[in-house]
């Protein structure tokens, strides 16, 4: 199970790559499809932890809540020539710029990946307590 300073690493990673510009969001798995929809074309302002969650927040005061489990990954791929197909039970792709400046994430076999409100995302922090 990735551990909280691993989390914090992939926001810092995702905020990095990702924060300021706008995304195409999709759900190869086809779990995350609806919540997907609604991000697709967003902009990612930023990335944070909070113990072993991450949120990726989009600039409309959405987020998404990822928790990575036993299994879980993600890798972060902050500039390829292409974007390859997924592989793997990729819930959530996040994808941003054009071929040969392109941008990726993967979560894979992550036991949470859900759209999330302001307030929602606050009642899950609010039960974790103080990040260590």
């Amino acid at each position: 199970m990735p551990e909280g300073h691993t989390l914090h690493r992939l926001a810092g990673e995702l905020s990095t790559t990702f924060a300021g510009r706008a995304v195409r969001v999709t759900s190869p798995q086809g779990r995350f499809s609806e919540a997907a929809a609604l991000l697709d074309g967003s902009v990612v302002t930023g990335a944070e932890a909070w113990g072993k969650h991450l949120f990726v927040a989009f600039d409309d005061d959405r987020f998404v809540h990822v928790h990575l489990g036993l299994y879980g990954t993600l890798l972060v791929h902050p500039v390829v020539e292409a974007v390859p197909a997924p592989v793997g039970q990729v819930r959530m792709r996040l994808e941003a710029g054009a071929p040969g400046a392109a941008s990726y994430a993967d979560p894979r076999g992550a036991t949470t990946c859900a759209l999330l409100t302001g307030a929602e995302r606050a009642a899950v922090v609010a039960r974790q307590g103080p990040d260590p």
